[in-house]
């Protein structure tokens, strides 16, 4: 039986130890005060507490406030931690189920005014590339487009129309005017 990883609040994480050391000598302005950067506060056990979030239904945005870190640095953690970045593919999915769990759920017993309409809106939010609106524009027969470039000269107009065409563009071209 697979075991369920836990939630950890915010309040129950170590804080990260951080060691600051003096320098030998008086800093010059030339100098850099932090050459390694900051710290990071990424740790792996936070790929099991990320998982954790999906599978209650938490957004990565609601992850990142219980480690009072901001969005960007889950997408950082993502970028640079290949175990983490499997982790938020795992919490997506988890979270997607949860999404699609409560839409069977109202097909199944109803749900009241709205919400199958309020848990697909979820779904293309959670789940864009398997619940977006999606338009398939094709041509004859499922073929592609065809397009035709057509060109038409006012030379072979007579005047009238000539003057018709200059009324048409003036018109289209003036502010429309309110009702």
């Amino acid at each position: 039986m697979a075991r369920k990883a836990k939630f950890t609040p915010l309040e129950k994480l170590p804080a990260p130890a951080v060691e600051v050391i003096p320098p030998s000598e008086p800093l010059t302005k030339f100098q850099v005060k932090h050459p390694g950067g900051r710290p990071t506060l990424y740790k792996p056990e936070f790929c099991e507490a990320v998982i954790a979030a999906g599978r209650q239904g938490y957004s990565l945005t609601a992850f990142a406030s219980t480690l009072n870190v901001d969005r960007d640095t889950i997408t950082e953690w993502v970028s640079k931690h290949a175990e983490f970045s499997l982790a938020v593919r795992s919490h997506k999915a988890h979270r997607a189920m949860i999404w699609e769990t409560r839409l069977g759920k109202i097909a199944d017993e109803g749900g009241g005014n709205g919400s199958a309409v309020s848990v697909i809106f979820g779904l293309k939010n959670v789940a864009p590339d398997e619940w977006r609106d999606r338009t398939e524009l094709t041509g004859a027969n499922g073929g592609p487009i065809q397009s035709v470039a057509l060109t038409a000269s006012i030379d072979n107009l007579a005047e009238e129309q000539r003057e018709q065409l200059r009324a048409l563009l003036l018109l289209a071209t003036q502010p429309k005017q309110p009702d």
